[in-house]
């Protein structure tokens, strides 16, 4: 029994040893062509804009303002090119009047994996319900996307 027992043991550990002698034959590729079929891509430059998916900025008297600071965020392994904020129409702008709204921090470029912010302002001038769609443009180091957050806000009398 305990011949048996080290002859199932020998074969196990030659068994082993073969496979660890194949793995250290292979060398790591960086190379995408080398990915098996059906592997998922490299991680793409990806900005969220917080507080969604529909920021409300709530009941706001005609006449008066609310301000809301947003974080943005790069979850991709690429720096984010061209940054720019559109996309907002009265009641609504960046505070201040531009991109990235006066107390915002973010540039033209964000890191990977990095954060910065924007500030909206909700104006409204006549009463009702009004949402608008904050747009983020920016290249992702291959082509041009776009990041973005719809709000919302109640004016009141």
């Amino acid at each position: 029994m305990k011949l048996k027992s080290f002859f199932l043991l020998l074969s196990f550990l030659t068994l082993v040893m073969a496979c660890s002698d194949a793995n250290i034959d292979q060398e790591a590729s960086t190379d995408p062509a080398d990915d098996p079929p059906g592997s998922p891509p490299a991680t793409a430059t990806t900005l969220i804009i917080s507080d969604g998916p529909t920021y409300d900025f709530g009941n706001v008297n005609v006449g008066f303002s609310s301000s809301h600071t947003f974080t943005v965020t790069n979850t991709g392994a690429d720096i984010a090119l061209s940054l720019m904020g559109s996309g907002l129409a009265a009641p609504y702008s960046f505070q201040g009047g531009t991109y990235p709204g006066t107390g915002g921090t973010c540039a033209a470029t964000l890191a990977a994996s990095a954060t910065c912010t924007i500030v909206v302002t909700y104006s409204p001038s006549v009463i009702g319900v009004q949402s608008d769609t904050i747009a983020l443009d920016y290249n992702d180091g291959s082509s041009a996307q776009t990041a973005s957050r719809d709000i919302t806000g109640t004016a009141i009398p």
